[in-house]
């Protein structure tokens, strides 16, 4: 089917569009929507239908329509142009021709410069149009969902003063009184972790990695007679490289938070080289696990309910975890060994929460969540110290003998770390005498980083010595003072 001679269809396209122009401030919006741009290709098609000979227009379209006030409209100027004698005195014949002249001298422009400038005279005639509407058909809006609002942790911050009990989070000075064991805790990783740490085996790696990087760096190296086995020494180099490798990507491509908690399960996953199985401690992933709502820092009109993203268990597989906490679960199968809610956590004691952002993440809000999870701790390995307290007191004097609760055998600390990107900062948490939980950190000292090979070895020794206190001093009060009196608790 073609258009007569005279009349071209980017020129039809070019009065469609001038014609919707013209009449769209009397069009029914809600008509208008039930259009979409392909209309006009219909409407090209129907004025096609229209111009041959014989055509009667008591069409299905005009059926539809003709009650309709635009297309009355529509009909009659179409009638007027094809019957212009009957409804147009002489004198008003050569205007009209005259503006047919000026109509066809537009389209042969429009016709040179092809038909892209009509369409786009389509589509902003049907941008204009849906203006008017009830509908905006364009693109989705963004999201109104905002990020939390930075003033948010530091207001949570300083209301955990007023908390019950009250939680305080303070930069370690002189001032700050600490207990005896968190200080010798805090004394014995900056002496343990500040020099001779790295084995001098690995100096023409680091050398051949980055030249520059060992410029004053050769006090963390320790004699070469103190070296591991070439195998372990092989297999640290190959697995600081691979933390290297992905910490990098996930700086330079700005990844999120999931893809940095990878990166720290590498960094625990590589302190475990070299030692026996089965370990007595192993990396809980909690991200997506709640706190004991009775353990949360309480407030009038505030919750704290923060967890952290991984902690360090005491596992049942190593046999001496299992022999000491089974007896616990035969007994007093209700009775958390934990702060979490969760059906496995909750049976196993937790320690050493760290909590994960991602490059450029907030540390007021990672801060906050770490002291609460300690605090949380803190309650609940007080209350199973009371619990195992008030059991021995019931037992015989074999049972009370060394009874935890003194002053001399005080409840320890609990430990963490802040993890932002590249950086680790170490944190430390105690009940004071007052029964506030008091969080102290970073020390400058303790600070470690994923950005160099160096650091990374850093980091590592460090945390093998912080898993060294924790498998050591504090399984041994735990297991002593806790776990092991809770076995001489009545059954319920």
């Amino acid at each position: 089917m073609s258009l007569p001679p005279q009349i071209t269809k980017v020129q039809l396209d070019g009065r469609i569009s001038a014609w919707l122009a013209s009449c769209h401030n009397w069009l029914d919006p809600a008509d208008l929507l039930e259009l979409d741009p392909p209309t006009s290709t219909r409407a090209t098609q129907q004025l096609q239908h229209q111009h041959q000979p014989g055509h009667q227009h008591q069409d299905q379209y005009q059926h539809q329509y003709q009650h309709q006030p635009y297309y009355q409209h529509h009909h009659q100027h179409q009638h007027q142009q094809q019957h212009p004698h009957q409804h147009q005195p002489q004198h008003s014949r050569k205007r009209k021709r005259s503006s047919r002249s000026s109509m066809d001298s537009n389209d042969g422009a429009s016709n040179a410069s092809g038909p892209t400038d009509s369409i786009s005279a389509a589509r902003s005639t049907w941008s204009s149009l849906e203006t008017t509407g009830r509908q905006i058909l364009g693109a989705k809006p963004p999201s109104r969902t905002r990020p939390p609002s930075p003033s948010r942790p530091r207001h949570a911050l300083t209301q955990l003063h007023n908390a019950s009990p009250p939680l305080h989070i303070y930069q370690p000075d002189l001032q700050l009184m600490m207990p005896p064991a968190a200080v010798e805790l805090k004394r014995m990783l900056i002496r343990t972790t500040s020099s001779k740490t790295i084995p001098r085996g690995l100096v023409d790696c680091l050398r051949a990695q980055s030249p520059d990087e060992l410029e004053g760096q050769m006090h963390h190296f320790g004699d070469p007679e103190t070296d591991p086995s070439p195998v372990y020494l092989e297999t640290l180099w190959q697995a600081v490289d691979r933390i290297y490798e992905e910490a990098s990507h996930c700086y330079n491509q700005h990844l999120d938070e999931s893809a940095w908690v990878s990166v720290v399960r590498m960094v625990l996953d590589a302190a475990e080289i070299g030692t026996a199985k089965p370990h007595i401690l192993h990396v809980e992933s909690i991200q997506t696990q709640t706190v004991l709502p009775e353990l949360h820092p309480q407030h009038v009109s505030l919750s704290f309910e923060k967890k952290a993203d991984l902690a360090f268990s005491f596992s049942p597989k190593h046999p001496i975890v299992r022999e000491t906490i089974a007896p616990i679960h035969r007994n007093r199968p209700s009775v958390a060994l934990s702060q979490m809610t969760d059906s496995y956590t909750r049976t196993v004691p937790l320690v050493c929460g760290i909590e994960v952002k991602e490059k450029g993440g907030d540390y007021n809000e990672a801060v906050l969540q770490l002291a609460v999870w300690c605090a949380a701790g803190l309650e609940a390995v007080q209350g199973l110290w009371e619990l195992a307290c008030s059991g021995a007191a019931n037992a015989g004097p074999d049972v009370r003998e060394g009874g935890g609760g003194d002053d001399e055998d005080p409840l320890p600390p609990f430990v963490g770390w802040t993890v932002i990107g590249h950086d680790w900062k170490f944190h430390v948490a105690w009940k004071s005498a007052a029964g506030d939980v008091v969080m102290a950190g970073p020390w400058p000292l303790l600070i470690r980083s994923t950005m160099t090979h160096l650091e990374i070895l850093r980091l590592i020794r460090t945390v093998q010595v912080v898993k060294g206190w924790l498998e050591g001093s504090y399984w041994t009060w735990l297991s002593r003072n806790v776990l092991e009196k809770l076995h001489s608790v009545p059954r319920v």
